[in-house]
C-alpha cells in the first residue's frame, strides 16, 4: 500500500528534473499497483499548476489522468484526520499539508509514501523514492 504525495504528481505534470522517475512510479499504478492520494492533494496540485501559468487544458489533462488511474484511490480526509493532522503538525514541526497526508496514511494504515519532500522523514513514514 502506497500513498502518493502531491510532489510526485507535480514533478510529472510540470516536467521537472525528476519527472521520469515520478512517471515510472505512476506507471506502476497505471498497471494495477494500488495507491492512495487525497482530494486535498488534487486541489493543491491544481492551484500550483495554475500559479505556474499552466493552461486550463493542461490542468484538465492532469485531472483526467488522475481519474484514469483505476488503482489510485482519491481519499477524502475526515474531520478526525484534519484534527490529527493539526496535532502532527505541532508535534513533528510539519506543514499542514504534509501532516494531513500522514494523518490520512495512519487512518488507512499505509506506511509508505512516494514523495520528493524530505520533511516526511520527520514523521517516521517509509519513503518510496530516494530523496
Amino acid at each position: 500500500m502506497l500513498w502518493i504525495d502531491s510532489s510526485v504528481f507535480l514533478e510529472s505534470a510540470l516536467g521537472q528534473a525528476r519527472a521520469g522517475e515520478c512517471e515510472a512510479l505512476l506507471e506502476r499504478v497505471k498497471k494495477g499497483e494500488k495507491a492512495w492520494t487525497s482530494d486535498y492533494n488534487v486541489y493543491s496540485i491544481v492551484l500550483v499548476m495554475l500559479s505556474k501559468k499552466a493552461t486550463v487544458r493542461s490542468v484538465t489533462r492532469f485531472i483526467e489522468g488522475i481519474y484514469s488511474l483505476d488503482s489510485l484511490i482519491v481519499y477524502r480526509p475526515s474531520l478526525e484526520d484534519i484534527k490529527i493532522a493539526l496535532d502532527i503538525a505541532v508535534a513533528k514541526h510539519l506543514d499542514f499539508d504534509d501532516s494531513l497526508a500522514v494523518a490520512c496514511m495512519r487512518s488507512l494504515e499505509i506506511r509508505k509514501i512516494a514523495t520528493l519532500d524530505a520533511h516526511f522523514k520527520k514523521a517516521g513514514v517509509e519513503l518510496e523514492l530516494p530523496i
